[in-house]
């Protein structure tokens, strides 16, 4: 007798179904975990600045595709965009239809903040005067969202008007009402499919949220936007005054006892390194930023996330303002960089690199000159190529006679950006565009000509200084 156990064979369509059924459950925990998190999720630049060359917006751009970014937000200035009323600044944007253009072709799309009043606008004349008459604000919106349509994220009323004089008026909070107002109504004439974002706020400032419900702004929106910064803290520490996840939490909660269940959009975000007083160390920017993104996964009801900012425009260490950046002017990358692209790779699905080790990244050199935007019918150049494959490659600059260099997606320092990815992209204008004002989302710089005229313009960028000070 044989005493050797049975052994039955499993039908073949029995295995086929078991392997079905367990492809079907990771994808749809796949699928949960996806929804979870916010649905675009990138950095911001300041690419439209002056300073900034077309080379250099291509190199922003790869790097963001390198990172894996799908969205980039960017600051607009109306003031310098429509200068004098009815006439369009074709050289701005030129340079903003190669920035739209450039994303798209990169699989990224675009929060358009806009703000900054152009003269005319204004009885004071000055840029963070409110415009006499919103529905000339509302007319820009409508002019951006008509152009530029399913590239978009979204478009954002103003930047910070409840801080640092951003926005002069006896009534800040029923001013920025009417504005929205009219912001609303003309961008969904544009294009009715673009998401309005409302608020900006800096901090999560609960008590102007309120105001502003108050006011009726409610119902001119398709998201509220706000800026909680920690000063300093880790994101998930709630006891200090200023909390990146206690303050996304209480103005979320103040969201829903006015009855508003919008979806958030946390539009900046950030640590400073350098030498400043309570300036934080690369590597606490670095796994704050990884933890920030980890937080938000968790956070049904945040749309958007964008931390603040992609590139250093200037090189002063012992200015906060001056060191956002994940990468440095030069393009160097700091380890922040590695842990933007780790938390791009982990929310879709991708095995996160190699964990980022600190490093000393080079120090870039030059003054950075914010300027503003343009409005006219210049046709639409492209930003470069997108990066080719995986997104692992060195991706190359526009043909130019001094090309910048773009980071590795690796701490140290910058590579060639003849790279390895063998793609090279068609500059956008040479020329630099004009304008009166920088259009920065933290500060604006002084004075300038434009078309032959030169309009004095205040300086913020020392409030929001004092800000990152002050409150730590």
């Amino acid at each position: 007798m044989n005493n050797r156990p049975r052994i039955f064979a499993v039908p073949s369509y029995l295995k086929f179904a078991v392997a079905l059924i367990c492809a079907l459950t990771a994808f749809a925990f796949a699928a949960v975990a996806a929804e979870a998190g916010p649905q675009y999720r990138g950095a911001q630049t300041h690419s439209l600045w002056e300073s900034v060359s077309s080379a250099e917006m291509t190199e922003e751009l790869n790097a963001l595709q390198i990172a894996g970014v799908n969205v980039l937000r960017v600051d607009v200035g109306w003031d310098t965009m429509e200068y004098v009323k009815g006439q369009e600044d074709p050289t701005y944007l030129a340079k903003l239809d190669a920035l739209a253009a450039g994303a798209q072709a990169r699989g990224i799309k675009i929060i358009a903040t806009l703000w900054q009043t152009p003269p005319w606008a204004s009885a004071g004349r000055a840029w963070n005067d409110p415009p006499s008459n919103p529905a000339d604000y509302g007319a820009f919106a409508r002019f951006i969202t008509n152009r530029y349509g399913s590239e978009l994220a979204a478009v954002e009323a103003w930047n910070e008007p409840n801080y640092n004089n951003n926005l002069i008026a006896s009534n800040i909070a029923a001013t920025y009402t009417q504005m929205v107002k009219s912001f609303y109504t003309g961008a969904k004439e544009g294009d009715p499919n673009v998401p309005v974002l409302a608020g900006s706020m800096a901090y999560a400032d609960v008590p102007f949220l309120e105001e502003l419900y108050a006011d009726g702004i409610k119902g001119y929106y398709d998201g509220i936007s706000f800026h909680p910064y920690a000063d300093g803290a880790a994101p998930a520490n709630t006891a200090v005054t200023d909390s990146f996840l206690g303050g996304i939490e209480s103005l979320h909660a103040a969201q829903l006892a006015a009855g508003d269940d919008t979806l958030d959009w946390v539009t900046e975000f950030g640590w400073p390194t350098g030498t400043s007083k309570g300036a934080n160390t690369e590597q606490q920017q670095a796994e704050y930023t990884e933890q920030a993104f980890a937080l938000l996964d968790n956070l049904p009801y945040v749309e958007g996330a964008t931390v603040y900012e992609l590139r250093d425009m200037e090189v002063n260490p012992s200015d906060p303002e001056d060191n956002f950046g994940m990468l440095r002017q030069n393009f160097a990358p700091t380890p922040a960089y590695a842990a933007l692209k780790s938390a791009m790779q982990v929310a879709s699905g991708v095995a996160p690199p190699v964990p980022f080790q600190p490093g000393a990244p080079e120090t870039g050199s030059g003054k950075s000159e914010s300027s503003g935007t343009g409005q006219g019918g210049a046709g639409t150049p492209e930003a470069g190529a997108p990066v080719s494959g995986s997104g692992t490659s060195t991706p190359s600059a526009p043909e130019a006679p001094s090309a910048p260099v773009v980071s590795a997606p690796e701490t140290g320092a910058p590579i060639s950006s003849t790279g390895t990815s063998g793609t090279t992209g068609a500059s956008a204008p040479s020329s630099p565009p004009r304008g009166t004002t920088g259009a920065g989302s933290h500060r604006s710089r002084g004075t300038h000509v434009h078309g032959g005229r030169r309009a004095r313009v205040a300086s913020v960028r020392s409030h929001h200084r004092l800000r990152r000070i002050s409150r730590r």
